[in-house]
């Protein structure tokens, strides 16, 4: 078999895994970044995933619309750096290593240490980092991974802590005790942001009461009030009313209730009596007894000079439910704490970190979680007769987006970036912005930029960038840090000075041996003692105060030589251990050896000038260590020569159990700050939010370009990614972030649930791309709504249409020129040919051309996509499918066929190269495939440029009489299928309404009608009926020729069995009857001619096919 019907055989992913090895050997990405960028650089910012688990269809949805973006723009001519990130930090990480460890509080990461915890973090972090690649690069996405950005990276927390220094300086970083969305199991606060962003309400059903609160000074008057969280009722200041709302004491036996008129319906089933009329306003400053007197909120009152437990006017009372009064608990509401501030009211904290009651809570709660204390709560209410009614409630709830614990509201201290003064900046910005859908620009993300609060961006966790503030001990000073070089300078030290001094030469160095375990004979040789009382002479103007000393021989004599030298004690001379020369297998365990040594000096020792002498290898290590050089950037080994001695200069850093540099908790919290006057600081214990990483990334990943001319994400980043990059932005440099964004829809499974691994409601994408190819799957992605930010509820027999309906036409269409390509005399100009259908589908190429180049430029795949299926089925049903005559004529006798075929080869040559490069930044496979059969002169379809428009004058009408061409053949074929008439069977005439058509003397058009419909004859004529009549009736003649066409068709497909080509020419055997012979030779000259044949034998034959030769039927078999 050739090697084009093996390439052909090729399962669609073998065919693409060699492009993509193609790819990887040739460099074709990196060379795409190489090659000269005449626009420039177009800036992509490429958001940082979680690696928390394999890449589902929504993961790669985001990675094939930025792949197509830089393919496309690489092609118009821009450099397009890719580098791919990871999103390394926060609450997704540490709920994976909380379960995998066993842990289930807070307290307990506490208790195994947050040194070990986060150790395993960064174990876990990047455990699918290889699986992302592949699933990547089996998507067909160029992106720089070798060279990743990681948020947890020094380097990288290094620049978000600048980002927050500058904040600093702008006086826009500041603390400040807000209510927050707060997990109780996490122990942290939340962004609504982030609770928003995966929708993470929950839909409830808990009971809500309605609580009787003793009016003072009125006897048996009550007022109700109606909550849904009975366990802030502790915390209880304040009621609050409307001033306009009309309230009624209604007395219910001997008991007078006071509650909005508008809500009556609670006292329903009772005997009222209404009393009387009140509006809101003449109830203020109405004093009642609290359910719970709590000595602390009590004690705050009079602190703060104020009556306690009265009514107030709040805007926010309403009378939709409950009572039209509201319980005031400030320290867990919003709207409650705002009230609280504008009236002096006590905002008194009655839980712990873990939202449990603490020693200020009535004493029947203390020690007890909130939620289930509630039934305590109630219990108590009602034998004090204080609930008024029970019932329970549906309601949305939020909860914690990673660890599912319903949230609360709780006022907790925590770091703000204050927005509200940038809010008008931001707003003017995004006018900048080139929306994906438009409506996100004014609607949502204006909504979002308009009501947001001020960031909150402090975390009481562990694995995440540590907030770079120091505050002083014993005082209010604040620190904040912006860099490892500032944290150096501010570092507290030790005062110690250091110098480093290798042994003299010893017996072993003066005969080349080594020596690494001591030998107590290896003493300094004459040489070596001179060369150490050389040295000293040398340390003399340092001043050395203490001699620390391997315990090797030669080390130790080196030390005394210099300790007699200097003039120093006896005890000035210390062994240790550390400091000998047998290296462990691995360098990171003798820089643990070496760096615990010096870390422990600098501890231990105070304002010294320290001689450390040890051996060349060893004391490499240490002055890497000291330099703060991570093991795998060590320099060339350097070292010290015998006897030889220099300074070492170190400051301690935070730094690992290796003793490399480490940002994280809790080496970060070992460092005492100090400033110019001396005052030592201690940092705050908490991380920054996981968002302010991701803003920070223009800034952080090394990205030299601001802003970024594209980004893309879901939708649901228009609250968090989008806003928090464009808001840091503004802050930070004065403008925004980007000036285009996508925001794709939400991918849902086919059932429209999300999508989840563990409900197994989606097929792996590998395994999708491996039965439809990587192209179908990029092309049904980029060509869905979801690409218009709407959802989408992925079915993988979508992924098996775009294959067939798309990708699999348009490698028919290659394989078509294939057959043919080597007959292509490689000099005929497709522009030459005068053929109408050359004419028509150049045009055609031009105009998608223009359509793809548009779409392409406004981010709309859909639309592309739509223009690119549309000219595949124009160029395959219609352009192939009237050419297939012509080419076959490439290298007969016939001068006219022949060029005709030339000029046929030439154009579908020019529009396959055309159309390789349209469809390459979403077909990226395919593209390259057609590329190559087509000889394209770049070494990949990648590396070359986007195909020119063009000049479109006077194309319209060529369009416009096309259409009618089509519009007649579609009308004549419904005619034909009504009659049942099948197309192979010729007709005499075709009768067309229009005497006017300007198809009318266009005899290149007429013929294609002819060709299409099977008919020997086209009239214009004004009295038919429809728009067309056809006429069926079928003379013996027609019938014949018919049956022919049923022949050479059974023949055809007879060479397609035996897998026969076109360059095969064949023999065909015959078993017929005479009658069936005389048929055959009648059409014998044009069946050879249509069906390659050399010859026609009659023969017997054993095993043929059965098909029909006129009236007659015949066996048939083929024979090269």
């Amino acid at each position: 078999m050739n090697t084009d019907n093996q390439q052909q055989k090729k399962t669609i992913a073998e065919k693409e895994k060699e492009i993509l090895k193609f790819w990887k050997e040739n460099r074709v990405f990196e060379k795409t970044l190489e090659k000269k960028a005449p626009k420039g650089d177009f800036v992509f910012y490429d958001g940082p995933p979680f690696a928390t688990g394999l890449p589902h269809h929504g993961s790669l949805l985001s990675s094939v619309i930025k792949d197509v973006v830089p393919r496309y723009k690489t092609m118009r001519g821009f450099r397009v750096e890719r580098r791919w990130g990871w999103d390394c930090h926060g609450l997704p990480i540490e709920s994976l290593v909380e379960k995998r460890l066993g842990l289930k509080t807070k307290k307990d990461i506490e208790k195994i240490g947050v040194a070990a915890f986060n150790e395993a973090a960064r174990e876990s972090v990047l455990e699918f980092e290889k699986e992302w690649e592949k699933y990547i690069e089996r998507v067909g996405r160029f992106v720089d991974f070798k060279n990743s950005y990681k948020t947890m990276d020094n380097s990288y927390m290094e620049s978000v802590w600048g980002a927050l220094k500058k904040l600093h300086e702008k006086k826009l970083l500041y603390e400040g005790k807000k209510v927050l969305m707060y997990c109780p199991h996490c122990e942290t606060p939340l962004a609504k942001a982030e609770i928003a962003m995966d929708n993470t309400y929950k839909k409830i059903t808990e009971e809500a009461v309605t609580v009787k609160f003793k009016v003072k000074n009125e006897p048996n008057t009550h007022l109700l009030a109606w909550t849904t969280t009975p366990w802030t009722l502790p915390g209880n200041v304040a009621l609050a009313v409307g001033k306009k709302i009309v309230y009624v004491k209604a007395k219910v036996g001997s008991e007078i209730f006071i509650i909005a008129k508008d809500r009556l319906e609670i006292l329903d089933g009772k005997q009222y009596e209404i009393i009387e009329e009140v509006v809101g306003k003449d109830l203020v400053g109405l004093e009642y007894e609290p359910v719970y007197g709590v000595p602390k909120i009590l004690k705050q009152f009079k602190i703060n000079a104020i009556e306690p437990h009265r009514i107030l006017e709040a805007g926010f009372v309403n009378t939709n439910e409950g009572t039209g009064i509201v319980h005031i608990a400030p320290a867990y509401g919003e709207e409650d704490y705002q009230l609280a501030g504008r009236n002096d009211l006590p905002i008194v904290q009655l839980l712990d970190a873990g939202a449990k009651y603490n020693d200020s809570a009535p004493e029947f709660l203390r020690c007890k979680y909130v939620k289930s204390a509630e039934k305590e709560i109630k219990e108590d209410l009602e034998k004090r007769a204080f609930l008024f009614a029970r019932a329970m409630n549906t309601h949305e709830y939020p909860h914690c987006y990673r660890c599912g614990t319903p949230l609360i509201y709780n006022a907790v201290p925590s770091w703000f970036i204050a927005i509200q003064d940038a809010k008008k900046k931001m707003l003017s910005e995004n006018e900048k912005i080139q929306w994906v859908p438009e409506h996100l620009k004014h609607g949502r993300f204006k909504n979002i930029v308009e009501g947001a609060p001020d960031w909150n961006i402090s975390r009481s966790r562990f694995w995440a960038t540590p907030l770079p503030i120091w505050k002083e001990k014993g005082g209010e000073r604040v620190m904040v840090v912006g860099s490892l070089e500032e944290l150096k300078k501010r570092v507290k030290k030790s005062g110690n000075q250091y110098f480093v001094m290798r042994h003299g030469e010893a017996v072993d160095n003066a005969e080349h041996k080594e020596d690494i375990y001591g030998d107590p004979q290896n003493h300094l040789t004459d040489k070596g003692k001179k060369g150490a009382v050389h040295t000293a002479a040398n340390l003399k103007k340092e001043r050395i105060d203490l001699i620390i000393t391997s315990p090797f021989v030669r080390t130790r004599e080196t030390a005394l030589l210099i300790q007699k030298e200097l003039g120093l004690s006896d005890d000035t001379v210390v062994v240790d251990e550390r400091l000998h020369e047998r290296n462990e297998p691995t360098l990171v365990e003798v820089r643990r050896r070496v760096g615990e040594f010096l870390f422990e000096i600098e501890r231990r020792e105070q304002n010294k000038n320290i001689l450390i002498v040890g051996h060349g290898s060893p004391l490499w290590v240490l002055s890497q260590v000291a330099e703060g050089k991570p093991s795998d950037d060590f320099q060339d080994r350097v070292m010290l020569e015998l006897a030889k001695a220099r300074a070492l200069p170190f400051i301690p850093f935070p730094h690992n159990k290796d003793y490399e540099i480490d940002l994280h908790r809790p080496w970060i919290d070992a460092l005492t700050l100090v400033d110019e006057g001396g005052r030592e600081y201690e940092r705050i214990p908490e991380v920054v939010d996981c968002w302010v990483e991701s803003a920070a990334m223009p800034f952080a990943s090394g990205t030299a370009k601001y802003p970024a001319d594209f980004i893309a994400e879901y939708i649901a980043q228009t609250r968090t990614w989008f806003y928090y990059l464009h808001a840091l932005g503004i802050l930070l440099v004065g403008k925004r972030a980007f000036n285009a964004v996508v925001s794709t829809g939400t991918l849902l499974a086919e059932d429209g649930a999300k999508i989840s691994k563990s409900k197994g409601n989606y097929t792996d994408p590998f395994l999708l791309m491996d039965k439809y190819g990587a192209d179908a799957y990029r092309f049904y992605l980029m060509g869905s709504v979801v690409m218009q930010g709407e959802d989408l509820s992925f079915r993988d027999s979508d992924v098996r249409e775009a294959h067939n309906r798309v990708v699999g036409i348009l490698r028919n269409c290659l394989a078509f020129f294939e057959l043919y390509k080597n007959k292509y005399d490689g000099n005929t100009k497709a522009e030459e040919s005068a053929h109408i259908l050359d004419k028509w589908i150049r045009a055609h190429l031009r105009r998608s051309t223009a359509v793809i180049t548009d779409a392409m430029e406004a981010y709309d795949t859909p639309s592309a996509c739509r223009e690119i299926r549309a000219f595949t089925e124009d160029y395959s049903t219609w352009y192939i499918r009237r050419s297939r005559e012509r080419v076959k004529s490439a290298s007969s006798a016939d001068e006219a066929g022949s060029a005709d075929a030339q000029h046929c080869l030439a154009t579908q040559r020019e529009v396959l190269l055309a159309l390789s490069k349209l469809i390459a930044p979403i077909m990226p496979f395919l593209a390259e495939e057609i590329y190559k059969s087509v000889d394209g002169e770049k070494e990949s379809v990648h590396l070359d440029g986007w195909p020119e428009v063009g000049s479109r004058k006077s194309e319209e009408k060529l369009f416009e009489e096309m259409e009618k061409v089509r519009k007649i053949v579609s009308l004549a074929l419904e005619a034909r299928a009504k009659a049942n008439i099948k197309i192979r069977q010729p007709l005499a005439l075709l009768k067309i309404r229009n005497p006017k058509s300007e198809i009318r003397n266009k005899p290149e058009l007429l013929n294609l009608i002819n060709e299409e419909i099977n008919v020997k004859k086209i009239i214009f004529d004004e009295e038919v009926a429809g728009e067309v009549e056809l006429d069926t009736a079928i003379t013996p003649e027609l019938k014949e020729e018919g049956e022919f066409r049923g022949l050479l068709r059974a023949v055809q497909n007879l060479r397609k069995k035996k897998g026969l080509t076109i360059s095969d020419v064949a023999t065909l055997l015959v078993d017929t009857s005479a009658d069936g012979k005389r048929f055959v030779e009648k059409f014998s000259s044009e069946l050879k001619k249509s069906a390659l044949l050399k010859d026609i034998e009659f023969v017997s034959v054993a095993y043929g096919e059965a098909v029909a030769v006129g009236e007659h039927t015949a066996k048939l078999d083929i024979r090269k």
